[in-house]
Formats: structure tokens, sequence, C-alpha cells
């Protein structure tokens, strides 16, 4: 079989690049070119191949691997049940406490206990509460828990900044309150009235 075709073979016209098929027709051979109208830039004939244009800022060359790092191809939606594998040993953290988590026959299984949260450091104060909102102790995020004894002889009402002797938690003379790990706000309290002699103790890392 020949391929190419002799266009107007009498007078030697241009020759068209075919592939003859078996049953003895031509399928002209055609390149690809881009470009915008009225010119044409065709396909690089180097490694990259044929190139594809997305979202107007980014090309992808078909034959280049995907960039190495964090890559996002398309959406995906999830549907049924996703097995994810498992490498190495991973880990579950709760609080301060690290527990390894090994695949279970298809189910994953926390190996070991959580123990509560406990800190190493005490610190302690003495605070004078007066009829005006006064802080006990600071936000903080490594405060485990808050100890508050009221050591006066009047009533105090222990809350956030905002507290008054309406909203507040009542302490009465002699009386204790305990905050535990969720306390890693400030602590204010307001005396009934007068002042009051206020003992704080708070755990911490």
């Amino acid at each position: 079989m020949a391929d190419d075709v002799t266009l107007n073979a009498m007078s030697g016209g241009d020759v068209v690049s075919t592939d003859q098929a078996g049953d003895g027709s031509h399928v002209q051979v055609v390149k690809l070119a881009y470009s915008a109208d009225g010119s044409r830039t065709p396909i690089d004939a180097g490694t990259d191949g044929l190139k594809v244009k997305v979202g107007n800022t980014v090309f992808v060359s078909l034959n280049d691997p995907i960039p190495s790092g964090t890559n996002t191809i398309g959406g995906v939606t999830q549907a049924g049940t996703w097995n994810v594998g498992i490498t190495g040993t991973p880990t579950v953290t709760v609080g301060n406490a690290s527990i390894p988590v090994t695949d279970n026959g298809g189910s994953l299984t926390v190996d070991g206990t959580v123990a509560a949260k406990r800190g190493s450091t005490l610190a302690s104060s003495a605070v004078t509460v007066t009829t005006t909102a006064t802080q006990l102790c600071a936000a903080a995020t490594d405060r485990y828990s808050v100890g508050i004894y009221n050591n006066g002889s009047v009533v105090i009402y222990v809350g956030p900044s905002a507290v008054t002797t309406a909203s507040g938690f009542p302490v009465a003379a002699g009386g204790a309150l305990f905050l535990d790990s969720a306390t890693e706000a400030a602590v204010f309290a307001i005396a009934a009235s007068s002042t009051a002699d206020v003992r704080v103790m708070t755990e911490a890392l």
C-alpha cells in the first residue's frame, strides 16, 4: 500500500500526507495546532506532548508526572464505604496523652488507656474580692484545675468578668469551689457586701 496522495497528479501538484487503509482508501494525516484566530501554533514536538489548558491559568502536560507535594485533581464525593490503608503506627492524641492505634481485622483498636490530665505545678494566692467583679485567676491554656476557698465572712459569687451577685455561683463564708480542667478561662468573683478574703490555688503543667 502506498501512502500519500498527489493533488492534480497530471501537473505535479502538492502532496497530501495520508495513510492508506487496507481497503485502498486514504486517511489524511492531520497535525493539531492552537492559537488565536488568524494564526496557528503547532503542538510541541518535544516530550511535553499535548497540552491541556485548565481554568485559563494552568497548563498540564499529559506526559508529565504529578508534581510532589499536596495536589488536588477534581473533586471527590464520598459514597458507600471507604477503605483507608494504615502504614506505621498512628496515634490518637487526647489531652496530653498519645495512644497508639492498630488495625484489628478491619476495625481500629485504641491500645492502652487515657489518663486524666495531671498538672505538675501549683500556685496559690490571696485575693481581696470587693463588690466589683474581681479577677481570681487569669486565662491559661495549660491550667488543669482551680480551687477557690472563701476565707472571708460574706458570701462571694464566682463567674466570668461580668459576674454579679444575681448571676454568679455562690460560695458561702468558709466554703470552697473546685473547677476542673475545663476552666481555661479567666475566673472572677464579687462579694455580697464589703470585702472578702479569697484564697485561690491553680494546678498547671
